[in-house]
Order: C-alpha cells, then structure tokens, then sequence
C-alpha cells in the first residue's frame, strides 16, 4: 500500500535523513561554528560528562539530551560571571543568582546522583584495553 506524502513519517530513523546535530557530528547546526572556543569547548566537555553520568547517549530520551544541553549552557554562564567576579570586575548578581537557580531546577529534573553504565564487558577485553592504553602511553 502506497502512503501519500502528506501521512509519510516526519522523520525516518535512517541516519541519512538526520541532521548533523541528531546524529552527532556536530554540536550545533550553525554554518561557521567550528566548536573550537573555549567556551564551546567546555560546553561540550559538560554535555559529554552529564551524559555520561546518566548513562550515556544510548539510553537518554532526546527530551532528557536537551535538558543536559540547557543545564550545560546554563553552567558555562555561571562559570563566565564567576570568572567576571575573582577578576573583581562589575558582576551582576541577580543575573548570577537567575542563572544557578536555573541550573538548580534543571539539575533536580535531571536526577542529581550520577548513574553508573551497565558494564557487561568480559574481564579479558578490559584487561587487554588497559593494556593496550598503558603500551601507547609510554611510547
């Protein structure tokens, strides 16, 4: 049976019909945005740790993904203004105080307990991954 296009699905599951950013190669969908600031460093450096925490991107609702994301925005933010503060530059505290209390409602959303992966790996591949890391590392 042939679906008309305006009953097709709004989006496949096929990879090549996914944006840069839903099937992570790019942080961002913005032309010129290479990612290499500091600032859009440590912000990936956040949403790769808080997805790590809560399991890993696998097992994350794209809702829960776009809550790290805000959650990590809102803690470069914070970051910026507490640079800002130890510089004893003007800072603006309501501002700063908006931001963590942000941050906290979206931590408490998120679940504040890290949660370890399901690790099922067999105990010789660790070994020989450790191994291998230990080889590279000293040559």
């Amino acid at each position: 049976m042939e679906v008309a296009a305006d009953t097709a699905p709004i989006a496949s599951s096929q990879r090549a019909h996914r944006s840069s950013v839903s099937n992570g190669s790019r942080l961002f969908a913005v032309k010129g945005l290479d990612g290499r600031t500091g600032t859009a460093r440590r912000f990936r450096d956040l949403v790769e740790g808080i997805t790590n925490d809560l399991g890993g991107v696998e097992i994350l609702s794209e809702i829960t993904r776009q809550q790290i994301r805000r959650f990590s925005m809102l803690s470069v933010m914070c970051e910026a203004v507490e640079a800002d503060a130890v510089r004893d530059l003007p800072t603006d505290l309501t501002n700063y105080s908006t931001l963590c209390n942000a941050q906290r409602r979206l931590a408490e959303t998120l679940g504040l307990e890290r949660r370890a992966r399901d690790v099922t790996d067999d105990i010789d591949e660790v070994l020989a991954r450790v191994a291998k890391r230990r080889g590279n590392a000293s040559g």
